[in-house]
This record gives C-alpha cells, sequence and structure tokens, in this order.
C-alpha cells in the first residue's frame, strides 16, 4: 500500500515527476535522468486494474451501519500488478537506488489510480444530486483491516488476479482499497473520524 503523504502522479495530465523531484532542490538536475529512466520501466511494468461495485447500503449493513447517512456504498479496488514489486526486489541487491525511485514511481501512480477512480465515483454522485465521502481504507484510521476479504469477495478480485495474504495484506502490494459512502448528507462514521475529500 502506498504511503499516505506521497504526491500521486496526475494520471489524466499525463505523467510528470515534478512531485517527485521537488525534495531534491539543488540536486534535482542530477537525480532526473534516473527518474525518468525508471518511469520508463515502470510504464512497460505496470498492468492497471480498477475495480467499483455500488450497493444499497441496507445490503452491506457491516459496513453501513457505521455510515448511517449513506444511501448506498461503492467499493474500490485499484491495483498495478504484480511485476513492478518483483522488478523492485530483483533490482534491489545490485541497483538499489534505481529500485527505491522504481518503488517510489509505482506508489506514487497506484495513489493516482485510487484517486482518479474516487473523482469518477463523486462525478457519478453529483450527477444524481449526492455527495461521496472520504475513500475509507481497511487498515487505516480506525477502520478494521478485517473488512477486506468482504471486499475482495464483493469486487470478485481474484478473477483479476488480487488476493490477500493469510495476515490480510493486499497482493500485489501496489494495491488500494477504498469503501466510499454515497448519500446527500453525510455525517461521522462510526469507524473513523471524518475527513476531507480525495
Amino acid at each position: 500500500m502506498p504511503e499516505r503523504d506521497l504526491p500521486p502522479i496526475d494520471l489524466e495530465g499525463g505523467f510528470s515527476l515534478d512531485p517527485l523531484l521537488r525534495k531534491y532542490g539543488r540536486r534535482r538536475a542530477r537525480m532526473e535522468p534516473m527518474y525518468a529512466e525508471m518511469l520508463l520501466a515502470a510504464k512497460a511494468l505496470v498492468r492497471p486494474v480498477s475495480l467499483q461495485r455500488s450497493f444499497p447500503a441496507g445490503d452491506l449493513p457491516e459496513l453501513s451501519d457505521p455510515m448511517r447517512f449513506a444511501h448506498r456504498i461503492v467499493l474500490g479496488l485499484c491495483s498495478l500488478g504484480g511485476q513492478l514489486e518483483r522488478r523492485v526486489s530483483d533490482m534491489f541487491p545490485d541497483e538499489p537506488a534505481r529500485a527505491v525511485i522504481l518503488d517510489e514511481i509505482g506508489n506514487a501512480w497506484v495513489a493516482g489510480l485510487a484517486r482518479r477512480l474516487h473523482r469518477q465515483i463523486r462525478s457519478t454522485a453529483a450527477a444524481e444530486g449526492l455527495r461521496a465521502g472520504p475513500g475509507y481504507r481497511p487498515g487505516i484510521g480506525q477502520w478494521p483491516v478485517e473488512l477486506q476479504p468482504r471486499i475482495f469477495h464483493l469486487l470478485e478480485a481474484d478473477r483479476y488476479g488480487l488476493h490477500l495474504t493469510g495476515g490480510l495484506m493486499m497482493e500485489p502490494r501496489k494495491s488500494v482499497s477504498m469503501i466510499i459512502p454515497v448519500g446527500r448528507s453525510l455525517g461521522r462514521t462510526g469507524y473513523a473520524p471524518a475527513a476531507p475529500d480525495q
């Protein structure tokens, strides 16, 4: 799962590496060619998957109870596939700097996928005169990771090569799952404090 504070790559505006390069300051010019090289590698390795499914809130009481203002609940799941993370592992012993950069790009890419999916869900809700809340993520905040198997089952994630480990970690690791409430007026949830829309 990507770091929460990593700037996402803007998939709709291209693949600007600027958010990842800003931290280097004066060293940026030296690092930029390596980032560009690893972005090309990432483009050849990723196999993006983006799944979503909407349910009437009453059909998912384990989720709708803590989101009692929701009319419906949308489950989402994004992944880059497993090739990029395997390449990172293979590179690390001999090329650790490039491996770390490729991993960083992968994290930003999957964060961008999740943000784009969330925007799509918000747009669909707005067209119906509704609001889409934040994308709550099992295992983050007070949302229990034990919700993951239910999400994976309802989205038939295994059909797309997405699985859970015995410890409920997502495989491939460059994956993000989301629980998004949709309704006319969304209040606080029982699992987590209110958060701004993504």
